[in-house]
């Protein structure tokens, strides 16, 4: 499934973001983008011709991202970011199968158990972090974390 949301200037000098379209997808082919993406933008731009900044989530899958490139670039700033579900659950399975690191985040079982509460709370503390980086610009993580 991928989800577009336009971020449209008002009056006051404000931002809104209004999710514009979604869309269950039979297949992961570019062209198959490609074509979906295209009337997406035909019905976008002929509604709203004042649309400057689009914002793509997705499942972080490369065609998926090349084609929607291809096709809005031109029209408007683009802007693409992983889903919060995926991104959580790609960490999560990543920590798993990391040294079978499984108990930081069930928080139960003996290794659990011998930890320190310190250790426990800056745990905590740092998953908070990793899960609030979704929602910030690819670029400005790598900034903010040197």
């Amino acid at each position: 499934m991928l989800v577009i949301s336009a971020i449209f200037q008002c009056p006051d000098g404000n931002k809104e973001a209004i999710p514009i379209a979604w869309c269950y997808m039979a297949d992961k082919n570019k062209d198959t983008y490609v074509n979906v993406y295209t009337v997406f933008r035909q019905l976008l731009f002929s509604e709203n011709d004042n649309i400057s900044y689009i914002h793509l989530v997705s499942d972080d899958e490369n065609s998926l991202y090349t084609s929607f490139f291809e096709v809005f670039s031109d029209a408007a700033i683009v802007d693409v970011s992983l889903c919060e579900f995926h991104f959580i659950t790609s960490f999560t399975r990543w920590l798993r199968n990391k040294d079978n690191r499984a108990y930081l985040l069930n928080k139960k079982g003996k290794k659990f158990d011998e930890l320190e509460p310190e250790v426990i709370d800056e745990f905590d503390k740092h998953m908070k972090i990793l899960s609030k980086l979704i929602i910030l610009p690819a670029t400005v993580i790598p900034a903010m974390l040197s």
